[in-house]
């Protein structure tokens, strides 16, 4: 994956990178399968490490090949994206394999990877992964020149310095590869996620959870701020500041989807870990804003003010953005604390002008045909009315009748995609009894919604036949009338 050859023809080059692609696949899949018993053998610790190493080597090369080349498919042949993607996922699932991923050495301008020391017996079962984790950290934090807060030297931290796009990429592999340990309980795959490193108390960076919201945070600070750079003056382009953000956000959500420690209480209290007495530039010297609050102005009409490259990532930061909170807000660790009421009423507050938070991407979504990103907003709306219903019902919080509206608009959309979510949100609410709702959100309500939801299911009034009938998806439509079926009878 390190040589470059520019004499070869095409097609000779996409074969030869194909081929390269599948043996790496067999590798993620061979390590899956044996690597815990390689470790686990003094006899096998060496083959082990150069696993690691190799692994490593690739990911160095690649991450300088992906970043000149924008969209990874240039003139040194083949999609260096998916090798990429291919070499992050081989790593991280040594990572999740590994009770101490072999520390390295700071790589010098040739790579020659060395090891500082075996593998530590008797390190914790996430030592790996959290040392991959702060290494992304260390990774990013280089890249934008910020300093990080000084930690004890140890022979466990991986010193070498990934491209920040390769850190991102290996950082969301992380949460599905866990998932993917086959001899873990669930219990097992939230512990290692969520528990300490075991030199926490010497300023390690605690959890892995923990240490990836810093890094995500920092990450997208760091754009926000002053934006991607290769660390000189040259400025980014727009195009790899808006793939850094999208990344980021990609990389947020499946944290979020993956750990249920990461609730929406984190987002709203997680804060630069940054000193403040590095070299004067505003991500060093001001409060950046919290992981929530960052979210909340890509979802609201403050982004109309961004300009994107193309649509395509216009319309994945909204992607990802709902699925990040929509799946911090399913967490619900923190249910009934006064941080989580917090971060709630400010998402509410936020639904009515100017801020707009749903209603303009909703708006923008609708009007760029974007059903992807229609979908992922209609999801966050009916889980955000779903988990904090007890103070929607009551209208307590300011935005609740907001949010109502807007589930109604929802359930009325075209697309089954969209519609399909929002029936859970009434479900919810009817487990409120009438008494204690806000007296607009009972019968009101209801005869409102009764009339959306008899036009969903009705059959289309020129139906003759499903062998004739090209609008209206004959498997959609039967689903939609089975799950309204309970929310009718309710009502």
């Amino acid at each position: 994956t390190t040589t470059t050859t520019t004499t070869i023809p095409p097609h000779i080059r996409r074969e030869a990178d194909g081929a390269k692609l599948l043996l790496v696949t067999l590798l993620s899949n061979k390590i899956r399968r044996e690597y815990l018993r390689l470790v686990s053998a003094p006899e096998h610790a060496f083959l082990a490490r150069r696993v690691y190493e190799e692994l490593v080597s690739a990911l160095l090369i690649l991450g300088g090949f992906d970043a000149d080349n924008g969209n990874g498919n240039a003139s040194n042949g083949g999609d260096v994206k998916s090798l990429l993607g291919a070499c992050c996922s081989a790593a991280v699932a040594v990572a999740v394999r590994s009770p101490g991923v072999m520390a390295m050495q700071q790589i010098p301008p040739h790579p020659q990877l060395r090891m500082q020391q075996t593998i530590l017996r008797g390190a914790p079962s996430n030592q790996g992964i959290i040392e991959l984790v702060q290494s992304c950290k260390a990774s990013i934090a280089a890249h934008l020149g910020v300093p990080l807060p000084p930690q004890r030297p140890t022979p466990t931290v991986i010193a070498n310095s990934f491209a920040p796009n390769v850190a991102l990429r290996l950082l969301g592999h992380i949460p599905e590869e866990v998932q993917s340990r086959t001899d873990w309980t669930c219990a097992d795959m939230d512990a290692v996620l969520q528990i300490p490193s075991a030199d926490h108390r010497a300023g390690a960076g605690g959890s892995a959870a923990n240490a990836a919201l810093e890094t995500i945070h920092l990450a997208l600070t760091g754009y926000a701020s002053i934006g991607v750079t290769d660390g000189a003056s040259a400025s980014p382009s727009l195009e790899s500041r808006d793939e850094w953000l999208c990344e980021s956000l990609k990389t947020l959500s499946k944290w979020t989807e993956g750990c249920k420690a990461i609730t929406l209480s984190q987002l709203h209290e997680t804060l630069s870990a940054t000193p403040t007495t590095s070299p004067p530039n505003d991500i060093n010297n001001r409060v950046p804003p919290s992981l929530l609050t960052q979210l909340l102005s890509l979802l609201s009409a403050q982004s109309h003010q961004k300009q994107w490259s193309t649509a395509l990532h216009a319309q994945n930061s909204l992607i990802h953005s709902s699925r990040a909170l929509a799946a911090a807000i399913s967490n619900t660790g923190d249910y009934g604390t006064s941080s989580r009421r917090a971060a709630a009423s400010l998402l509410l507050s936020s639904l009515p002008p100017p801020v707009e938070f749903l209603r303009h991407p909703l708006s923008l979504s609708q009007s760029q045909h974007w059903e992807d990103a229609i979908v992922a907003l209609s999801d966050l709306a009916a889980t955000l009315a779903r988990e904090e219903m007890d103070d929607v019902a009551t209208c307590r919080m300011v935005g609740s009748t907001d949010l109502v509206e807007l589930l109604l608009s929802l359930q009325s959309h075209p697309v089954h995609a969209v519609a399909v979510p929002v029936l859970e949100a009434w479900l919810t609410l009817q487990d409120v009894p009438t008494s204690e709702r806000h007296p607009d959100l009972a019968s009101p309500l209801y005869g409102r919604l009764v009339e959306v939801i008899l036009k969903r299911v009705a059959y289309p009034p020129s139906f003759v036949s499903w062998e004739e009938e090209l609008d209206v998806d004959e498997a959609d439509f039967e689903e939609m009338r089975r799950l309204a079926t309970d929310v009718l009878v309710g009502a």
